[in-house]
């Protein structure tokens, strides 16, 4: 596991930001997020995603949804990313192992990060 991924979560848990059941949906993502070996997991845009991840659950655990929808024009330039139908299956999957449906405002934010992590992984 990663360290700073783990002092990320405390930092949001001790700050009250995330919930003890958060934290652990979160790691539970993170663990999924290894067994694919086309994400880039070394940087902070990893860990950063993670923390956007478990404040993202919290959010909809607290029925507190971001209302803003990403541009439908915006979201058809990522449609045409190459690993789009991969982040659309893997953001299924984490949906799945956090038990949370995710409104299309967070979801269309969500396939964007692991779209870039895709494509930062087959370049590695």
């Amino acid at each position: 596991m990663n360290d700073n991924i783990t002092m990320r979560l405390d930092i949001l848990l001790n700050g009250n930001a995330i919930d003890r059941e958060t934290l652990r949906m979160a790691l539970k993502i993170d663990d999924l997020l290894k067994s694919y070996d086309t994400i880039y997991r070394n940087n902070e845009q990893y860990e950063m995603f993670i923390t956007h991840i478990a404040m993202m659950i919290q959010r909809v655990k607290n029925n507190n949804y971001v209302n803003e929808v990403m541009d439908d024009d915006i979201y058809d330039e990522i449609k045409k990313c190459l690993s789009y139908k991969e982040a659309v299956d893997i953001l299924e999957k984490i949906e799945g192992v956090s038990n949370t449906i995710l409104p299309e405002s967070e979801r269309r934010f969500i396939i964007l990060h692991l779209c870039n992590l895709l494509e930062r992984g087959c370049n590695k």
